[in-house]
């Protein structure tokens, strides 16, 4: 079966092409552009999440993916692919697909990972975005109460049950992260945690458990409130 890890803590991202978007409030303080790899930009009331382009890079991380229980060697960079608000990238093992639509509060990225190996992938972990707060943050899961970032790890939940999140508290608002599986992985557990680095942290997936040939997905979901 399919399983998949959600991770806040800090990572890179930018985005394809230069589609903007704005909604009503609370969201008329958001503001989001992508470009070939990831978020270009990704504001809100007037703060630069990242303020540098490697912070909004759609990327593989923490040396995965593994296969059969070993890491996959290193080969060249990916093949990079954008089309309206899709993003993929190619490996000689498969491919990440994430597509990226606007929301009335903020933005949700439909992820889809394909192991096209003649091997069983193990593990892989997917970064989205690496954002760097105005000061010190803190967070609540499942609203309960905040704690500051400490460059600790965060509680670990199970996505499978509904209603999971954690909600990241700044100086000038709050975000909501949480995951949505589809497919494949519908239904199957999966977990979330959170780890941050000074003012900083990422946003991330771990996929695990797909068999050759076959594909896994997700939906990660960012509001702001």
């Amino acid at each position: 079966s399919f399983s998949f890890l959600l991770l806040l803590g800090s990572i890179a991202l930018f985005c394809s092409g230069s589609r903007h978007a704005e909604s009503a409030e609370p969201a008329s303080d958001f503001l989001w552009e992508l470009n070939s790899r990831g978020f270009a930009s990704f504001e809100h009331k007037g703060h630069s999440f990242v303020p540098h382009p490697s912070d909004g890079v759609l990327d593989i991380f923490n040396r995965t993916p593994t296969f059969d229980g070993e890491e996959f060697e290193e080969g060249p960079a990916p093949e990079v692919s954008a089309s309206g608000d899709k993003v993929t990238l190619t490996y000689a093992w498969g491919t990440v697909e994430a597509t990226y639509t606007g929301t009335d509060a903020g933005v949700n990225i439909a992820v889809k990972v394909t192991n096209s190996s003649a091997k069983y992938m193990d593990k892989i972990a997917i970064q989205f975005v690496r954002l760097t707060y105005s000061a010190v943050a803190k967070i609540s899961v499942d609203d309960s109460e905040p704690k500051p970032f400490d460059g600790g790890v965060w509680p670990i939940f199970d996505l499978a049950e509904s209603g999971r999140h954690a909600t990241v508290i700044y100086p000038e608002g709050k975000l909501e992260v949480s995951a949505e599986s589809k497919g494949e992985v519908e239904g199957v557990a999966g977990f979330f945690f959170a780890e941050s680095e000074g003012l900083t942290n990422r946003i991330s997936i771990v996929f695990s458990n797909i068999p050759s040939g076959q594909s896994s997905q997700t939906t990660l979901k960012l509001k702001f409130k």
